[in-house]
């Protein structure tokens, strides 16, 4: 490359049999050694998906006024990039046709090296279903927060994915207001609903579909509770602690509606016992 500044631009054939640009690099300052930082680039904007595709890459001396030199070029494909490993780079002559037919002696304008090249596919929502994954169900009923939050069970790489034991998490502090007034969330309505029951309804009713046995352990946190009063900051709602489960979103409703007389909401707001919980 001689004393240049050179960078690289990929392009692509559109459907109108033009090249079209679809990666530019980082220009190197005043090197003969040129050595670009590793990019990564959407397959579809790079070849449309497809491997075989012709792939045009043109190298240049960058110039402040914009007037860049053409160093050279070459052509490619990604399923040929793809051969490229760290202990096996592969190599491209970088050719000047205008030099190429002045000079007899030419050979090429320098070499690029390419010394890895991976494909990594970034799995859709969809792909883990179809991979069989269940969803974790977390619904955390602090209206004020956040409604609730999933999470996608990890790829093992065996072509499955692991799952967690579903868990919901329920906010009983007194910043929530008496349940006897109807500005709570936790209002003890006669018509049977309240905010905390509709977000529960509203998430669970997606969400429980991902589960297999649709069995959720429902604890709550932030309340004092009978007959000692004293707070708990992880207790089951349906008051057995050695078996938590609620059966599906339903289950979990009733276990919360029975639930709200027979406790006092109280503080602070500690949710960690319960995160805890999940995390064993």
């Amino acid at each position: 490359f001689g004393k240049s500044d050179p960078f690289l631009e990929f392009y692509k054939p559109g459907d109108d049999g033009k090249w079209m640009l679809v990666h530019r690099t980082e220009v190197i300052k005043y090197t003969l050694d040129p050595v670009w930082k590793p990019f990564t680039v959407p397959l579809v904007s790079l070849c449309d998906g497809d491997m075989e595709k012709p792939i045009q890459v043109m190298c240049y001396d960058y110039d402040n006024d914009g007037g860049h030199d053409f160093i050279g070029e070459f052509q490619t494909s990604v399923s040929q990039m793809c051969e490229a490993r760290d202990s096996v780079p592969l190599e491209f002559e970088c050719i000047n046709p205008k030099k190429q037919r002045k000079k007899k002696n030419y050979k090429n304008s320098g070499i690029i090296i390419l010394r890895s090249c991976k494909i990594n596919r970034d799995y859709t929502f969809l792909d883990y279903i179809l991979g069989g994954c269940q969803l974790m169900f977390t619904p955390w009923a602090r209206l004020l927060q956040s409604t609730c939050c999933g999470e996608l069970p990890a790829d093992r790489g065996d072509g499955h994915c692991s799952t967690r034991q579903p868990q919901v998490g329920i906010d009983f502090t007194a910043s929530n207001g008496n349940p006897l007034d109807p500005s709570s969330l936790h209002y003890i309505n006669p018509m049977g609903t309240n905010e905390y029951l509709s977000a529960i309804w509203a998430v669970g009713q997606i969400i429980q579909d991902y589960d297999s046995d649709k069995m959720f352990p429902a604890l709550g946190f932030g309340a004092q509770l009978p007959p000692d009063w004293k707070v708990s900051h992880e207790f089951a709602i349906n008051f057995n602690p050695t078996n938590p489960f609620c059966s599906g979103v339903d289950g979990i409703a009733q276990a919360y509606s029975a639930c709200l007389p027979h406790i006092r909401f109280y503080g602070p707001t500690n949710f960690s016992p319960i995160v805890n919980h999940v995390a064993r």
